[in-house]
């Protein structure tokens, strides 16, 4: 990304900028010498042109930035990562200053990488919020001048109802079990309806078996 550079003023300017804020207090005559002894003194040393440089924020700062503020939200690593890997490709492949990224930009992203992946339109739409949760908080956050996922309609997508696995299924399944752990795994998939992810996630030490919970 680029940078904002702000540079001071030529010798000229400081000079011509102290004499004028010295004028009412002092006469043609006095304002010449004062111009004068400026001149010299100035003029003694190296004077060169310096920048002051106000370094923009880079779009993975931003995205490390964003990640941070949804954890703070109380979002589980698991899905800060998750948005982390979706929204970096999308900054990678547009490849603009992300204040400039457009709605385009992003609607034709996601059109190629749903015709190249072959994924969804549920998939897509997941993606599509995602999207649209970054750059709300970009907007925000006055780090971009507009929001492009305004203007990008959310993708419908068939909802089909799960199906329901009745007692004597829950039965047959855990017949096949060979230990004790799988079927406590069998039980607390069906009893509390717990991602694999977050099944694969649990610790003993998570449970108070005095408390029962």
């Amino acid at each position: 990304m680029g940078k904002v550079v702000f540079f001071m003023e030529t010798i000229d300017e400081v000079v011509m900028e102290v004499c004028n804020s010295m004028t009412p207090k002092m006469d043609d005559k006095l304002l010449a010498e004062l111009k004068q002894t400026l001149y010299i003194k100035l003029n003694t040393y190296n004077v060169e042109r310096k920048s002051t440089e106000l370094t923009v924020c880079s779009d993975m700062k931003l995205l490390t930035m964003f990640a941070q503020a949804k954890l703070l939200e109380g979002k589980s690593e698991n899905t800060i990562q998750r948005y982390v890997d979706i929204i970096r490709p999308l900054l990678q492949t547009v490849n603009k200053d992300i204040s400039q990224i457009e709605t385009n930009d992003i609607r034709c992203y996601l059109y190629e990488y749903k015709k190249q992946r072959g994924i969804s339109d549920r998939t897509a739409d997941g993606m599509r919020r995602i999207y649209s949760s970054f750059f709300a908080w970009l907007f925000a956050e006055k780090y971009i001048p507009e929001n492009p996922m305004l203007r990008i309609t959310p993708i419908k997508f068939e909802k089909k109802i799960k199906k329901v696995i009745n007692d004597e299924e829950l039965e047959l399944l855990r017949m096949t079990c060979k230990n004790k752990r799988d079927i406590a795994i069998i039980d607390t998939l069906y009893s509390t309806g717990v991602r694999v992810s977050e099944l694969i996630n649990l610790d003993i030490n998570d449970v108070d078996f005095d408390a029962k919970k």
